[in-house]
């Protein structure tokens, strides 16, 4: 295990895209859910 990641600017954009993929997720179920309502 490497301590300093050989990039890390992929590692800011994975993490990115993991926030960005869990926020869609929670606007769909609010969206769900007002539709329930």
């Amino acid at each position: 295990m490497r301590e300093i990641s050989p990039n890390p600017e992929k590692v800011v954009n994975f993490s990115f895209i993991i926030n960005r993929a869990s926020l869609s997720v929670l606007k769909t179920r609010l969206v769900a859910v007002q539709i329930k309502n």
